[in-house]
């Protein structure tokens, strides 16, 4: 059974923060360090100083994001709302060309101990240290996980058209990739009741947010082993999640491409035994090819040249991909490139890798002399994603890359059992 609860958000104080694009920033994953200085030099206030600290005054980056956030708190830069919400999320953004209107909410999902929540990705433990630490010491999900479910009935979509298109949004933020994302709070108990029935027997799919999935169920493990009188209702019990639908044509994968160091001697000899393989111009032909051939297994290098590759047969699949997995697994173009690419060309399906979703960055690499070879894959599809899922499996690192991505900062859910935060630790 999915549990779904309003609760009380803490959000930025519009009297004192007047543009808010300059204090919100995308998840901690997908913020490289350049990135991160230029969030650090747009205000003072923005969140990127608790979610990614770097620690000053002789304090830790725990200790650091700690007493930011207390300080954004007690300022009244960071207010918490005075009814508990459901804050549903209009999310606008233009992809290849194509205008997109993603609808989700953000609400509480309580942690999942029966398997009614599946993830689809493999978890690093460097990465959920890090994460556990954090949110031991500032008490809150600062970011959404983002969750896929399946709403056939499209009832989003007629809350929206219904009750809230036409009213002005609470929060209106355009980022810095000129993607809208509107936020109204939704108070009204039928429509709240409505959400959370419409959800109760649905399996939830983790997009994006393993790590600070597993992270907020060892948390609550943690506390439930050493509290006195332990409910199970206690806030750390839920996850601030974003819900989307799965069914929907505004939900975007992004392929993530390959860079590798290594060099073979005759890529395209090795590789033709597998692949039939055609000399292309250009990216963008290269791209085009790609779009056009979405249901078939191909792929794309770049060593200097630009090659299309496309599987001569199925049945080299279990010839070749030497796994106790489910076929579904074993067929997805990841899997392939390991197996069929990586590992005839250096004896190894893991070898080391870069990754990337910008083809244009992928080839100045390889101009470059930084990496030798760039692979490009098509996206992974969602029915596969959510199929794998289903089975209880992973798939290879770096499978999926879900745009655009939900911001931290628009809603912040700060655990109600702590006071003032610097007297807990």
């Amino acid at each position: 059974m999915t549990e779904i609860k309003e609760f009380k958000g803490f959000v930025y104080n519009q009297d004192k923060i007047s543009d808010l694009s300059k204090v919100v920033c995308p998840p901690y994953d997908v913020i490289n360090e350049h990135q991160r200085r230029a969030y650090a030099q747009k205000d003072p206030s923005n969140l990127i100083h608790v979610l990614l600290s770097q620690g000053q005054d002789g304090l830790d980056k725990y200790k650091s994001a700690s007493n930011k956030f207390q300080e954004l708190i007690s300022n009244n830069i960071l207010i918490q709302d005075n009814e508990p919400a459901v804050y549903l999320y209009d999310h606008q953004y233009i992809i290849n060309n194509e205008k997109k209107n993603r609808l989700g909410f953000i609400a509480l999902l309580k942690i999942d101990e029966k398997g009614a929540v599946f993830p689809h990705e493999n978890t690093h433990l460097p990465a959920k240290l890090d994460r556990f630490e954090l949110l031991s010491h500032v008490k809150a999900n600062l970011s959404p996980i983002f969750i896929m479910f399946s709403d056939k009935e499209r009832m989003l979509k007629r809350i929206f058209d219904e009750k809230l298109k036409l009213s002005k949004p609470d929060i209106n933020i355009v980022d810095i990739d000129g993607a809208s994302h509107r936020i109204w709070k939704v108070v009204d108990k039928e429509i709240i009741k409505l959400i959370k029935n419409n959800l109760i027997d649905k399996p939830m799919f983790i997009a994006d947010g393993h790590h600070r999935y597993e992270v907020a169920s060892q948390f609550r493990q943690s506390m439930k082993n050493i509290s006195e009188k332990f409910t199970g209702d206690e806030s750390f019990n839920y996850v601030m999640s974003y819900f989307t639908d799965v069914d929907s044509s505004d939900l975007t994968i992004l392929p993530i491409h390959r860079l590798v160091k290594e060099k073979s001697d005759n890529t395209v000899g090795i590789l033709s035994e597998y692949f039939d393989i055609k000399n292309i111009k250009s990216g963008s032909e290269l791209d085009l090819l790609m779009k056009k051939n979405i249901d078939a297994h191909v792929f794309g290098l770049y060593d200097g040249k630009f090659y299309f590759l496309k599987l001569k047969n199925d049945n080299l699949i279990e010839q070749y991909v030497d796994l106790d997995k489910p076929h579904a697994y074993k067929k997805l173009d990841v899997t392939i490139l390991k197996y069929l690419m990586l590992k005839p060309l250096f004896g190894n399906p893991d070898t080391e890798v870069k990754y990337t979703i910008e083809i244009n960055e992928a080839v100045n690499l390889v101009d470059r002399k930084d990496f030798e070879l760039a692979i490009f894959v098509n996206p992974i599809k969602i029915e596969d994603l959510i199929k794998i899922a289903s089975f209880k499996e992973k798939m290879p690192q770096k499978s999926t890359y879900f745009y655009p991505k939900v911001l931290s900062g628009i809603v912040i859910h700060k655990f109600e059992e702590f006071g003032i935060l610097n007297q807990v630790r």
